[in-house]
């Protein structure tokens, strides 16, 4: 279900807010956190888990007495600091309980509501839901990104995925650390995957391609193309929770996730599938 809405943008942001009964993730330019203080604290004293990923403007960090106060119960408040001035966090969404979307042009401050504004709230859409949910993880590690290059050298660091146990390891994916330097040197070493950090990709795609070809109705076709947009976005999901869990425990910097595969030559190659939008050092394909 999707809905839309014009005029009292506060409230209704408010009433969904207060729907929240496990998690709100929230991605804001601009924020008056005087407006939502109170049912933000309310929800994360509850146990509901509050994360919010704010500009690094002006106006957002002059609001520390408020963030301090909401930290102290429980919410996690993060600016995203920018690599350059064009780098701007510019987002307008929440994500409640992993499947309500609110977005549109309607920034969360006092002076939006005098303006003509939108605001469009999506309820149930798994694959709309999982597409915010990457682009928040996405924002998270942007800005993990930008607080270790602050404090680190500028070495860019590859997490690399194979299904080979030739290395040591279990049937599932392995996840290996390729480090390369400013001379473009590089080494590797094997990623811990115990625990449930890691969980293997056991979509049988050549069950689906069976699906495809005896398909009988566009429908079917359809519904099919839904199932491998989500298991796409649930592997990218996978993939962004493991650089950034690395990331965050290691202090290291992850600038790209790359996979081995075979080129139309029968060649090896290492081709990206998730790297720092903003990364200018990280090259589509790699023969190591």
């Amino acid at each position: 279900m999707t809905k839309v809405y014009f005029k009292n943008l506060k409230n209704e942001v408010i009433k969904e807010l207060n729907k929240a009964e496990e998690s709100i993730k929230i991605a804001m330019a601009w924020i008056d956190l005087s407006a939502y203080e109170k049912i933000l604290a309310e929800k994360s004293l509850k146990g509901i888990k509050i994360e919010i990923l704010l500009d690094e403007n002006d106006s957002n960090q002059k609001q520390k007495v408020l963030i301090d106060s909401l930290i102290i119960k429980k919410v996690s408040i993060n600016f995203v600091k920018k690599h350059n001035t064009i780098n701007t966090m510019h987002h307008k969404f929440c994500i409640i309980d992993d499947r309500v979307i609110l977005a549109g042009s309607f920034n969360w401050t006092n002076n939006a509501f005098y303006n003509f504004e939108n605001l469009i709230v999506i309820e149930n859409d798994e694959i709309i839901s999982k597409m915010f949910l990457s682009e928040f993880y996405e924002i998270l590690l942007y800005s993990n990104y930008m607080d270790l290059v602050k404090k680190h050298s500028s070495i860019t660091r590859l997490l690399y995925e194979e299904h080979d146990t030739s290395r040591g390891g279990t049937e599932e994916n392995n996840i290996y650390i390729y480090e390369i330097d400013n001379k473009g040197e590089h080494s590797i070493s094997l990623y811990d995957t115990t625990g449930t950090m890691l969980t293997s990709d056991d979509t049988d795609f050549g069950d689906i391609y069976k699906q495809e070809v005896e398909a009988e109705s566009q429908e079917e076709l359809d519904q099919i193309k839904i199932y491998k947009e989500i298991c796409a976005l649930d592997r990218m999901l996978d993939l962004q929770s493991i650089a950034l869990e690395y990331s965050r425990r290691n202090k290291k910097i992850i600038d790209g996730i790359i996979v081995k595969t075979i080129d139309d030559n029968c060649d090896t190659i290492y081709k990206t599938i998730w790297k720092n939008r903003f990364s200018k050092t990280i090259e589509d394909k790699y023969y190591f």
